[in-house]
């Protein structure tokens, strides 16, 4: 570890690393750049954690509120793909919300009517978030169209108020083993995937970095092989990735970053051409 921070300081500063860049190595750039994208991963999934743990008691009282609207007298009965409910037809719960300027609400959240056939100017005269029929229900998908979902996979069941009110209390009882042991193991989850695409991409952008290297290398007077090279653009790459994590709390353009990594090589890469030497002869 005390191996890894030294070349962190030295990978951000005028160091050997980029003084000498013929003495480095491949192998100890590649375990340097996995440590530091794990450990920039890690404070991304911590990140993620603390912001989707209030979403988990959120989801507890959103479902809260959707049972209570569920009438006390109301039996829907689903029999062989075929809804039929001891109301008559059209059952119809308004909405609450109200219409805004960007997403106008619906004038109602749910209605049922298992006497019409579902279609879409059905679902658009009830003007309904939801409309269930006897067959099936259509609902808005994310595209912004309408879908159909028929019942024809489902199970025969009944639901009453008191199933309903059981199906919650076991949904609460998870959310509430969920909301902690859950939230962590989530957020490994996301670390580890999170560590693996940053690898990747390190190694990929760093690839790419290499001709960036070879530039400016050979400009002052360096002659290294690829595997040096390689080794340079990714120490070279750690202003990239600490800036990439400043981004995703204060928000730049990436192409700071860039003419950050540029940077890095043209003023720490030493020149080691010949005093008084030119770039082109008079």
């Amino acid at each position: 570890m005390k191996s890894f921070f030294a070349q962190l300081k030295g990978s951000l500063s005028k160091s050997p690393l980029y003084q000498s860049p013929e003495n480095n190595s491949l192998g100890r750039a590649f375990g340097y750049i996995a440590i530091l994208v794990a450990a920039i991963a890690l404070v991304k999934a911590v990140a993620f954690g603390i912001a989707f743990a209030p979403a988990v008691g959120a989801l507890k009282d959103l479902a809260a509120q959707s049972i209570q609207k569920f009438p006390a007298d109301l039996t829907l009965t689903l029999s062989k793909g075929v809804l039929s409910m001891n109301k008559p037809s059209p059952f119809i719960l308004p909405s609450e919300a109200k219409k805004g300027d960007n997403k106008p609400a619906h004038r109602n959240a749910v209605v049922i009517d298992t006497e019409k056939s579902l279609s879409l100017e059905t679902y658009q005269s009830y003007d309904t978030d939801v409309l269930v029929g006897s067959a099936g229900y259509m609902a808005k998908n994310g595209r912004g169209g309408v879908q159909l979902q028929t019942f024809g996979s489902l199970p025969d069941t009944v639901l009453t108020k008191e199933k309903v009110d059981s199906y919650y209390a076991r949904f609460a009882g998870f959310v509430d083993s969920f909301s902690a042991l859950g939230v962590v193991v989530l957020t490994v989850f996301v670390w580890i995937i999170l560590s693996a695409l940053s690898y990747v991409g390190a190694l990929f952008l760093s690839l790419l970095g290499v001709l960036v290297a070879l530039a400016v290398t050979r400009i002052k007077g360096h002659q290294l092989p690829f595997s040096r090279l390689y080794a340079l653009s990714l120490y070279a790459y750690t202003i990239v990735a600490l800036l990439g994590l400043i981004k995703m709390f204060l928000g730049f353009s990436s192409w700071i970053s860039l003419l950050a990594f540029v940077l890095i090589l043209a003023l720490f890469v030493s020149d080691r051409r010949a005093p008084g030497s030119t770039a082109s002869a008079a």
